[in-house]
């Protein structure tokens, strides 16, 4: 079957060598890209594709040679002769010319019904990501390349908001993409989308998103919200059409919306789970896991320092005054050691009522820091009139070369009981 014969049912038709490179066109090809048919043959036919569009076609064409498919199928933007892309509607299939096995390209216009199942597919694979680990900038990505490959002529920013910070991401040139620097203030079309989003019906799309004419285009405004209605990001959308969005374009700009409010609030979840991993549930300091973690990521420990600080006589708290008062007094020591220690400590609660502090220097450079967390008294609150002061026994040491964390720990734990057996309140150094 010759090329024209390929071309009957479609806008055009392309013959791809072995080495995927064009052999031979249709008047119809030739037609829709504007280039001519001497230009066309003998070009790689991957390079006519849309660079974010080059992978997925890459490994279609890969499937139908492997797998012997009759047809692969989906939508792809092509290079045309003013150097824009126009999405079609691809066929492919392999035929046999002279004992080779040759590809077949068909282009067709893309239908409603194909670019759903499209969209439906991309959208899988951009969530497929959150199960696979993926940073955070790798799922931004693939939602600008989502939008932009399915709202022709869209480039997004998209904003996350951490802290009562607003973080923005976006395409800075070419298809490399950038952070810019935080803001402080939200835009007021955000809040009042933000307000027609919490007040309006939530499967309306014109809750969920605001259309504003200016001058370079309009402006779609997208709200993300979790269950609690807690601000996670937004959506703006540069459309290159100052028009009114059609229903195709606000349907999928509110399936971006989605995709997208799946990717933050997983971030967010992992962000939990990773901070809970870490840390102590009571005080807030990290646990001896992120202790551990800490010092074996560290390029050499050998010259910084530990202190161990147990409290002492804190079981009379907790049997006197209660485990409540217990609780309140864990957490104020947490304080107090959080305004101590310079930046750059590890601080830990241990376990129970002991507490471990690493510090990234030798134990000669903190001067008599340690001097004063003895001396931070912490007075609990009181139950009735029965006050207690809170005083600590030391161990501290500097790491030697070669010592690992576990018998750094082993030996300022054995200071620490130095200085509680000569009475407690007071530091050892080892």
């Amino acid at each position: 079957m010759g090329i024209k014969e390929y071309a009957l049912d479609c806008l055009g038709a392309a013959l791809l060598d072995e080495s995927m490179v064009i052999e031979a066109v249709s008047d119809g090809v030739v037609s829709i890209s504007g280039y001519s048919r001497e230009s066309l043959i003998g070009t790689p036919g991957l390079s006519l594709v849309h660079p974010d569009d080059s992978e997925r076609a890459g490994e279609a064409m890969l499937e139908l040679v492997r797998t012997q498919l009759p047809t692969v199928n989906g939508i792809y933007r092509m290079r045309v002769s003013d150097d824009t892309f126009k999405d079609y509607a691809i066929q492919a299939l392999t035929c046999t010319d002279d004992g080779s096995v040759k590809t077949v390209l068909k282009f067709s216009a893309v239908s409603l019904v194909l670019r759903a199942d499209e969209f439906a597919r991309d959208a899988v694979d951009t969530l497929r990501l959150l199960g696979e680990g993926r940073q955070l900038n790798d799922c931004l990505e693939r939602v600008h390349h989502l939008a932009e490959r399915h709202i022709p002529g869209n480039h997004l920013a998209i904003s996350t908001v951490q802290g009562g910070e607003v973080w923005t991401h976006r395409r800075a040139s070419g298809r490399a993409f950038c952070w810019e620097q935080p803001s402080q203030v939200r835009p007021p079309n955000i809040e009042r989308a933000l307000a027609n989003h919490l007040t309006g019906p939530w499967r309306a799309f014109s809750s969920m998103a605001e259309f504003e004419p200016t001058a370079n285009g309009a402006l779609i405004t997208s709200v993300l919200t979790d269950g609690a209605n807690e601000l996670l990001g937004y959506v703006e959308a540069t459309r290159e059409s100052v028009a009114e969005p059609d229903e195709r374009e606000w349907m999928v700009h509110g399936l971006v919306r989605q995709v997208l409010t799946a990717v933050l609030r997983r971030v967010r979840l992992d962000e939990q789970l990773r901070h809970a991993a870490d840390h102590d549930p009571l005080t807030g300091l990290a646990n001896r896991r992120r202790l551990f973690n800490d010092m074996a990521a560290a390029d050499d420990i050998a010259g910084t320092s530990l202190l161990l600080i147990d409290l002492d006589r804190f079981s009379w708290i907790n049997n006197n005054l209660g485990h409540d008062v217990g609780d309140q007094a864990l957490v104020a020591v947490a304080a107090r050691l959080r305004e101590l220690c310079p930046t750059g400590s590890t601080i830990t609660r241990f376990g129970g009522d002991e507490f471990v502090v690493w510090f990234p220097a030798p134990l000669s450079e903190l001067g008599d820091l340690y001097q004063a967390l003895r001396s931070a008294k912490i007075m609990p609150s009181s139950t009735g009139d029965r006050r207690s002061t809170l005083r600590s026994s030391i161990g501290a040491i500097t790491i030697r070369p070669g010592e690992t964390a576990a018998e750094a720990i082993k030996r300022a734990d054995d200071a620490m009981y130095e200085a509680k057996s000569s009475g407690g309140d007071r530091i050892h150094i080892a």
